[in-house]
């Protein structure tokens, strides 16, 4: 079992996992409805052009 990682679901969009990793992340989807969420949020902000930023405070 993986654990959560945002970073992987947006490669596994980008289609910039390799063959294994994408069959870990599909297979942690399966069991995780956090990351399907994700997934989807991610798909629809990249569509509608949307997305969400925070910015970067000054120490």
């Amino acid at each position: 079992m993986i654990n959560c990682s945002f970073h992987d679901l947006v490669l596994l969009l980008d289609r910039k996992l390799d063959l294994d990793k994408q069959l870990e992340v599909l297979e942690h989807l399966d069991r995780c409805s956090i990351c399907r969420d994700a997934v989807y949020q991610i798909t629809r902000d990249r569509k509608t052009g949307t997305s969400h930023t925070f910015p970067i405070f000054a120490a």
